[in-house]
């Protein structure tokens, strides 16, 4: 049984983002706790900042709620003594080439610089009113010269484009440059600060009349004299953001926009010197070698590619990390042969080198766990991710034993790595997020769950808990028609039912189950109220064999994601955003709160135990460390909590014995607690 993976509104997760949190070191598992399967060292909250520290590149940097941390990569442990379960990165992480200083950049405003080795905030540069920056897609909004003396920072005042080129040490600004095109400028500086290029990142297709074409023209300015040097048409053959590198010795300009070709120009002349060909999607990132004789590309697959510049011969292809395909946000020279990238893969910091050697602790997932199942009576766990990915573990050791590679009809238009499945209990069913079924036996699609009208409807597909059937939802888009909702026996392979109901887009959300022995539907609904415009939720049971409507309740006080469970032929738990409330769906009554939101409920939905007399809810203690609350059923008095994961819990399931309660979670990792620990 899963989890429906739901998340905090966006503003309440970045308030508990910034709290201190501590958590036990991942090598001592947390009380009550089994087993963790997988690793979460390198994940992170939000979208990462990482960076390597020159000129060893063995130690990784990365921002979370207090500041810059250092990691060692090999082994993921932290460096410095604050225990932060999780990071909360974003943006860009920029690091001095002498190591020295670094730097979190992220879209809004002030840039706070960081002593490496004294491990604190020497500046904050605070831009003049009326300028403005945003994160680009593609490209990095400021830039560090090598010494970490100076930062170019791309912005907008007034709708035009504009650099600040910040002089660190006294915070004062040393110039600012208007490249002269609207919306953003992306900065590039040289090793000594002296050379800014800068380019626009956004699409304009076609030239501009009267002047070069902005998408296509580098920009190279004297930062001194605050004077434009010349200008540099590259040559994408797409319109993905460029990036832009000169060599140490600030002979050379760089210039590729991820899609192959690799554009250089001798800066003392500003003529082209020639065009590097790499292969599909190169030029993600460059990196010139410390003599600025060699350049190196990674590609959007993670491969790295290398050429000799005097003769323009690829010296090295190496394909990208054949366990994950990592995004690099960093590409630097080790030596002169050794080239060593960063950046994420999914939820995970990855570091690999250019022998496509993966150099960071990863796990087998490197997104959240979306489903559990429990194989051979209990003996294997089974858990699919939001990476796409379907891994087998060994219960008894917590050891990967392979991974299930499932085989689509190619005429469904998926791949495997794209598919995200919730898993049967029992591990031999999967339910694609789309509609497909599949035998987790071979691998095969089994059939296609029928998804109703399409025209002027909104479909998707809700499971059962043990994936014996599916409902499908044909949502209107016009609040006047009815929409439509199916039911399916996925053994069988048969209709049971299809039922017209009140529900259209504008309702918030809508969730259903079906009763233990398969024969009741219960559906949990937001309706809109006719004043004012609130959500009412409405919990509605339906006898499956007949047809029949049996009771309908209200909540007006509900609010937040649905999720909702049958516990039995006549009750089921609704959970609204962390609210856990008991409805008899056969009579139509309201119950008990078995949770009132109190401080730490994260929401999610509940799991129940194969003998049907507890259940299991995802939480969070008062220091914000996840994990799952144990209850008693019928009476919905909580009994236990376990904590120990550092990020949400995104799926739960039991062993068949009931012994073994599993929570996957947002960090990518799975634990395995100890039922017996509960006290009776």
């Amino acid at each position: 049984m899963t989890l429906r993976l739901l998340r905090l509104p966006v503003l309440s997760a970045l308030l508990f983002l910034t709290l201190p949190v501590q958590a036990a070191d991942e090598d001592e598992l947390p009380k009550g706790a089994k087993l963790r399967l997988g690793t979460d060292r390198f994940a992170f909250r939000i979208g990462p900042a990482v960076g390597l520290l020159p000129p060893d590149y063995k130690t990784l940097v990365m921002a979370d709620g207090a500041g810059i941390r250092q990691f060692d990569v090999a082994t993921g442990k932290p460096l410095d003594k604050q225990n932060s379960p999780l990071f909360s990165a974003g943006g860009h992480m920029l690091v001095s080439a002498d190591g020295k200083r670094a730097m979190a950049v992220r879209g809004g405003g002030a840039l706070n610089v960081w002593d490496v080795t004294a491990k604190k905030t020497i500046q904050t540069l605070k831009p003049p009113q009326g300028f403005s920056n945003a994160l680009s897609t593609g490209g990095i909004i400021a830039v560090m010269s090598g010494d970490g003396k100076r930062v170019a920072q791309g912005g907008v005042r007034n709708g035009k484009a504009e650099v600040i080129v910040w002089d660190v040490d006294n915070a004062g600004i040393i110039t600012q440059i208007p490249p002269g095109h609207n919306g953003m400028a992306l900065p590039t500086l040289s090793h000594d600060g002296k050379l800014l290029a800068t380019r626009n990142p956004q699409p304009i297709p076609g030239p501009v009349p009267g002047k070069a074409n902005e998408v296509r023209t580098i920009q190279v300015w004297d930062v001194e004299e605050n004077k434009e040097l010349f200008q540099a048409p590259y040559t994408p053959t797409s319109y993905r953001g460029s990036t832009v590198m000169f060599s140490p010795d600030g002979s050379l300009l760089a210039a590729s926009s991820a899609d192959g070709p690799i554009d250089l120009w001798d800066v003392k002349t500003g003529k082209p010197k020639t065009t590097l060909l790499g292969r599909s999607g190169q030029g993600l990132r460059l990196a010139f070698s410390a003599d600025s004789k060699t350049l190196a590309a990674v590609s959007t697959d993670g491969s790295i590619q290398k050429w000799s510049i005097a003769d323009g011969k690829e010296i090295l292809t190496v394909e990208g990390p054949r366990e994950v395909t990592p995004y690099a946000q960093g590409l630097a020279f080790v030596d002169k042969e050794r080239v060593i990238a960063w950046g994420a893969s999914g939820s995970v910091a990855v570091v690999w080198d250019s022998s496509g050697k993966i150099l960071s602790p990863h796990s087998e997932h490197t997104a959240a766990i979306k489903s559990i199942g429990f194989a051979d009576g209990g003996k294997q766990v089974v858990t699919a991710g939001l990476d796409g990915r379907i891994v087998k573990w060994n219960a008894a050791t917590g050891k990967s034993v392979g991974s299930i590679q499932l085989r689509p009809s190619r005429a469904s238009g998926y791949t495997q790595s794209n598919i995200q499945v919730n898993i049967s209990p029992d591990a031999t069913r999967a339910v694609s997020t789309g509609n497909l079924v599949f035998d987790l036996s071979t691998g095969a699609e089994l059939f296609i769950v029928p998804r109703g009208s399409t025209s002027g409807f909104s479909n998707r597909i809700t499971p059962s808990a043990d994936l014996k059937h599916a409902i499908t939802f044909a949502t209107s888009f016009d609040a006047k028609k009815m929409s439509v909702c199916t039911v399916w026996d996925l053994v069988a392979r048969k209709r049971l039912i299809e039922l017209e109901l009140p529900l259209t887009t504008i309702s918030f959300q809508s969730a259903a189950a079906v009763s233990p022995s398969g024969e009741r539907l219960v559906i949990a609904r937001y309706s809109p109220r006719e004043a004012g415009g609130m959500q009412t939720l409405i919990v509605t049971g339906w006898d499956l064999k007949t047809g029949k409507k049996l009771g309908e309740a209200e909540d007006v006080n509900a609010r937040g994601n649905l999720s909702v469970v049958a516990a039995s032929e006549s009750s089921a738990i609704v959970t609204s955003g962390g609210r856990l409330r008991i409805f008899d769906f056969e009579t139509g009554r309201g119950g008990d709160e078995i949770e009132t939101n109190g401080r730490g409920e994260l929401g999610g939905a509940v799991v129940f135990s194969p003998d049907g007399k507890r259940f299991a809810f995802g939480v969070a203690d008062e220091k914000f460390v996840h994990g799952v609350r144990v209850y008693d059923w019928p009476s919905g008095k909580a009994i236990h909590t376990f904590t120990g994961h550092r990020d949400m819990v995104s799926a739960l399931a039991f062993s068949p014995d009931g012994k073994t309660l599993a929570s996957g979670s947002y960090d990518t990792t799975v634990l395995l607690w100890d039922m017996s620990a509960i006290e009776k």
